[in-house]
């Protein structure tokens, strides 16, 4: 059906409109709305939005559904404040989509589906996959407010997922989020992001193509808690709050993923960057290596906190940064360890003076003078060492 005007079912005659697996085309040249009343049963199957000005607006007061694609061409798709049910793919080629209303993501049957949003600002976002459907992004997505993955897979796929505005928005997971390799899942100034049991989020990157988690235009810090499953490897996560990123007694840590490679930094003034609090033990050979800590946040800060459990023993083997090491801990019951190598390279930043610290620079920990137990690297520099 190629429609130029308005669609309407009536109330009073309980219009059904039986969808079969068609497609609606909406292609008139102004304002096209959608209405039908309580009594009117009227999913789509197929929409596609291709015209040349103007917009399609659902006005009905209660939830749309299209069982299978909506696709848009050109022109716009308003929501008008509505819950927009999607059973399929989300094929947004050439046109716009109004910043308003729910996006439910709600396949039924099939194991993939696609998002491709071109550049639209999304309001809400709802994947709710009864299938268990991967939805994979096709180009970056942003959603102001919030974001709630219940049920499904949703694949980052390498793309930047904007979530949250600074208006204190949530991003809640049950289902999986996968960050991919150079992804970045920037979030809003006081955006909570919560993976709850039986949840997961994957920040697993390459080593030459990490994945991020990290601030938005909003700026600020966000909220991270996972009380489910993390997986971590290849990874930045930076601009967290003063809480950090926290992993709660229900946590669970992938075995493999288990943060090796990851880079902490740019954390809050007198906050923490990552806090366990689980059982969990990694250690030789299955232990967190070449973990990065780069930047001091400053005041009493820490690089890894670990205060409630009583067991499951971290060990950090060859993290390198000015904020690695012991000395930053925050670990009363010595469950955070920190073995490997420390190199200290010359830098003659204050003179020739061979005892002065500041003369070197640390692959971990703060600027220290060679005891015999670290790797010495004499580089060229203005001052040689005496």
């Amino acid at each position: 059906i190629t429609l130029a005007g308005n669609w309407t079912g009536q109330a009073a005659s309980a219009t059904v409109f039986i969808p079969r697996q068609g497609e609606v085309i909406f292609n008139g040249a102004g304002n096209q709305t959608v209405t039908f009343d309580d009594l009117a049963t009227n999913p789509f199957y197929n929409v596609t939005i291709n015209k040349a000005g103007g917009s399609v607006q659902t006005t009905s007061n209660h939830p749309y559904v299209i069982q299978n694609n909506l696709v848009i061409t050109s022109g716009t798709f308003d929501p008008w404040g509505r819950v927009i049910y999607i059973g399929g793919d989300l094929n947004n080629t050439g046109g716009s989509i109004v910043t308003s209303g729910t996006l439910n993501f709600n396949k039924s049957s099939g194991a993939t589906a696609s998002i491709r949003t071109n550049n639209a600002t999304l309001n809400n976002v709802v994947i709710n996959s009864t299938s268990n459907a991967v939805y994979t992004l096709q180009d970056n997505m942003t959603v102001i407010n919030n974001f709630t993955l219940t049920q499904g897979t949703f694949d980052g796929n390498g793309k930047t997922v904007t979530l949250g505005d600074g208006a204190t928005d949530a991003v809640t997971i049950d289902g999986i989020y996968k960050v991919g390799a150079g992804g970045r899942l920037a979030l809003g100034n006081g955006t909570s992001l919560t993976v709850n049991a039986g949840g997961t989020i994957e920040v697993v990157g390459t080593s030459g193509n990490l994945a991020a988690v990290t601030r938005n235009a909003s700026g600020g810090n966000y909220n991270f808690q996972v009380n489910g499953n993390i997986a971590a490897r290849y990874c930045m996560f930076e601009y967290m709050s003063a809480g950090g990123i926290y992993l709660t007694a229900t946590a669970t840590i992938d075995n493999v993923n288990n943060f090796s490679y990851a880079t902490f930094t740019n954390g809050a003034n007198n906050g923490v960057l990552l806090r366990v609090e689980n059982s969990q033990s990694f250690t030789a050979p299955n232990y967190i290596t070449d973990a990065s800590f780069p930047v001091v946040p400053g005041g009493s800060s820490f690089n890894v906190r670990k205060i409630s459990s009583s067991s499951g023993t971290l060990e950090f083997w060859n993290a390198t940064g000015l904020f690695a090491g012991e000395s930053f801990d925050d670990d009363p019951n010595n469950l955070i360890i920190w073995t490997g190598p420390v190199t200290l390279t010359w830098n003659g930043s204050q003179g020739t003076d061979w005892y002065n610290p500041n003369n070197w620079t640390p692959s971990a920990g703060p600027p220290i003078v060679p005891t015999g137990n670290e790797n010495v690297i004499i580089a060229a520099a203005v001052n040689q060492p005496v």
